[in-house]
């Protein structure tokens, strides 16, 4: 069989499926490769190596395929498309990109016992910003503290330690950018022969240049020139000039982390008000705990019972705090610069505490017992005939007592 009755036998099974008469004239088929736009971001971005570009274009593909799916394919799927032969590879690449906001986690699927059975993904077409996957991901600020501390790879726990200090150095992480900061980040710069043309996005790589492939900064000269030299990168050029060329041998710049009094403070280091515990307030809590860390530790408490307690107030006075991440900053910061502290809604946070602590303590206290009637008694049993002459009984009684009350 040729490959015009290939084709011709394709188009027959095409029309066949749709219930129409075999007319060629109303087939289309497309011939050649499969063909499928990629987000060219993600293989600029400098903090993904070879292995994350290519589970991401694994994903990719295999979610276009399958009609937008978002449940997570197999390892071994992965695996075979992405030409990756280790598991752990591919496991740390989903980390890396899940770190870079490349992909959100949106909901963990588990058994009636609580297993985790499978996690729903959301593949973003750039590294999304980080106040929108804060309201995707609930556990996002928790995946980058244990990634960072906890994580065998040190690649990925300096990538999630440079995140982390991005967040501490933002006023507010989980306000989103306005309409002109987010059409900002879509555009393109070029500065024309200058040797740093490059191509930015604002939110996908925060404090990162991605280089144009094809820009004067990051070509590599021809050696074979006496004018043209390719530089080390750990060489220091005596003039300092932005136009001297380097080689960069390393995916992350090297950052100064976070001491690790900072890291080790938790949510569960502390007492929180009712209206910021349940799940969907995870990132709040954890936003809050970077903040409470650069506090002296016997002034996070009382500072945390502050902001409760000023909420509390604000939601009377039907004027709520909007951001408690960013109105908490700007408490640490008059704090640390010896203008405020914990006042009077500390104190009435801690009395409202302290009130319903007693309450429940009384709730589960157990109710004490009455006098104990004598054993002849108590293992008498009544018959319902009896149970009811006695109900008629009370209430007789209860009639005449009432009658003569009222005499």
């Amino acid at each position: 069989m040729n490959a015009r009755e290939n084709l011709e036998g394709l188009i027959d099974e095409l029309l066949a499926q749709r219930g129409q008469p075999l007319d060629a004239s109303e087939a289309v088929v497309a011939s050649g490769p499969w063909v499928e736009a990629m987000p060219m971001a993600v293989h600029l971005d400098p903090r993904l190596d070879p292995y994350d570009r290519s589970v991401f274009s694994a994903l990719w593909a295999l979610s276009k395929r399958r009609g937008g799916s978002a449940i997570m394919p197999a390892y071994e799927e992965i695996m075979r498309y992405a030409g990756i032969r280790s598991r752990d590879r591919v496991a740390r690449s989903i980390t890396a990109l899940r770190i870079t906001r490349w992909i959100t986690l949106l909901e963990r699927s588990r058994d009636r016992l609580g297993r985790n059975r499978g996690n729903a993904y959301l593949l973003n077409v750039e590294s999304e910003h980080i106040a929108d996957v804060l309201q995707l991901d609930r556990e996002h600020i928790r995946f980058l503290r244990q990634t960072a501390t906890d994580h065998r790879n040190r690649r990925l726990r300096t990538m999630a330690l440079e995140e982390l200090s991005q967040l501490d150095s933002s006023e507010d992480p989980t306000q989103p950018p306005d309409a002109l900061d987010r059409l900002a980040g879509h555009l393109f710069w070029r500065s024309g022969d200058e040797a740093d043309s490059q191509v930015r996005n604002t939110n996908s790589v925060p404090n990162h240049r991605v280089h144009d492939a094809n820009s004067a900064g990051d070509r590599v000269q021809n050696t074979n020139s006496d004018s043209d030299r390719v530089h080390d990168a750990n060489s220091v050029h005596s003039s300092g000039s932005s136009s001297d060329l380097y080689i960069k041998t390393t995916t992350t710049p090297p950052i100064s982390p976070p001491s690790r009094d900072r890291l080790q403070v938790t949510p569960a280091d502390f007492l929180w008000p009712d209206f910021l515990e349940g799940p969907e307030h995870e990132n709040i809590r954890e936003l809050l705990c970077r903040q409470l860390a650069r506090l002296p530790e016997e002034s996070r408490q009382p500072m945390l019972d502050e902001l409760a307690g000023q909420m509390r107030y604000r939601r009377k006075q039907s004027d709520p705090i909007q951001s408690p991440v960013g109105y908490f900053c700007a408490m640490c910061n008059r704090f640390l610069d010896g203008d405020g502290g914990p006042g009077g809604h500390a104190d009435a946070e801690r009395k409202l505490r302290a009130a319903n602590a007693r309450v429940a303590q009384l709730e589960q206290a157990p109710v004490p017992a009455g006098p104990q009637a004598p054993a002849s008694r108590r293992a008498k049993s009544r018959s319902p005939a009896e149970c009811a002459r006695a109900r008629e009984y009370l209430s007789e009684m209860k009639a005449k007592i009432g009658i003569r009350g009222e005499s």
